[in-house]
């Protein structure tokens, strides 16, 4: 290794089959300055840089008309509303990077217990996907699932962009694979209610081993998975492509101002005093809303 990097260090930029490539952001002055004269390319930062080092490899390899791997990913849509009470900080910002293409992790974990609001959470992001016109496939958990069940879910949102796999029965995960690396514009997959298969680990096996290990080589693939328990990350191989989120109660009350007065206009004019419910519920979204409702109805 110490005469490799001294070699590097004594040609100066100047060998035509070797490039540095930095898979994470590098500011300039980080770069050792006996590296700096190397002819550099940064693929996570822009599609063009992507094309680019393909192009050079592929050209010192003397192959022909190789298809860049770029993924068109949509702008964000910077009008969108989510119709959510307090998730601006952190929760859906991450859903707005992920289906813009702008995140290198495109695995999004998260991990809330019962009535915090997962779920609303889940419909935004397929809401918003579904206005950027990005293909979804739901997973819902829910009550156990075999792999077939898994399968014929994902295949029922995305068909029409995995032709093989659809063609050959919706049964086959090397055929699904396949199809995922072949995308050119992203598909998002969302799982809800992972606790009920945790325990399944003919399920869990898969969805680790298989979908969320593929989104390496699968481009256009974004994952969000959720639930009271969530894939273990620990030992995964798609660790560094995942990033973990955690929701909890939202005990302030002016976050919860707008989205009582969209959802129950009534609720002001019955005389309800708002921080009391919010306290009361301990800013448990799921116990707001109802009690919101309850009085709304009165």
């Amino acid at each position: 290794a110490r005469l490799f990097r001294q070699d590097l260090y004594d040609q100066k930029g100047n060998n035509k089959r070797i490039r540095l490539a930095f898979l994470h952001s590098v500011a300039a002055d980080k770069v050792p300055p006996t590296l700096r004269a190397w002819h550099q390319f940064h693929p996570f930062d822009v599609d063009a840089e992507l094309d680019q080092l393909v192009e050079w490899i592929a050209d010192c390899l003397g192959l022909h008309d190789i298809q860049p791997p770029t993924v068109r990913w949509p702008a964000p849509e910077g009008g969108y509303e989510p119709d959510l009470a307090n998730r601006q900080l952190a929760e859906w910002p991450a859903i707005v990077n992920l289906l813009a293409g702008t995140s290198r992790e495109r695995i999004l974990l998260f991990k809330a217990e019962s009535g915090l609001g997962k779920s609303a959470l889940f419909r935004e992001a397929v809401k918003y996907a579904k206005q950027l016109q990005v293909p979804v496939a739901e997973v819902n958990f829910k009550g156990g699932l075999t792999i077939a069940d898994l399968l014929g879910s994902i295949d029922l949102g995305l068909s029409p962009i995995l032709p093989n796999f659809s063609r050959e029965g919706a049964s086959k995960t090397p055929l699904l694979r396949k199809d995922l690396r072949a995308l050119r514009q992203p598909a998002l997959v969302v799982f809800d209610h992972y606790e009920d298969v945790a325990g399944n680990k003919m399920v869990v096996d898969w969805l680790s081993g298989q979908l969320l290990a593929e989104v390496e080589t699968s481009l256009g693939l974004a994952v969000i998975v959720g639930g009271q328990a969530v894939p273990d990350r620990t030992a995964a191989a798609w660790r560094s492509l995942s990033y973990p989120l955690s929701l909890g109660p939202i005990t302030k009350v002016e976050p919860w101002e707008p989205w009582v007065d969209r959802h129950y206009p009534t609720f002001r004019e019955k005389g309800a005093d708002l921080p009391t419910v919010v306290m009361f519920a301990r800013g448990i979204p799921a116990i707001v809303a109802a009690a919101c409702e309850a009085i709304a109805g009165s």
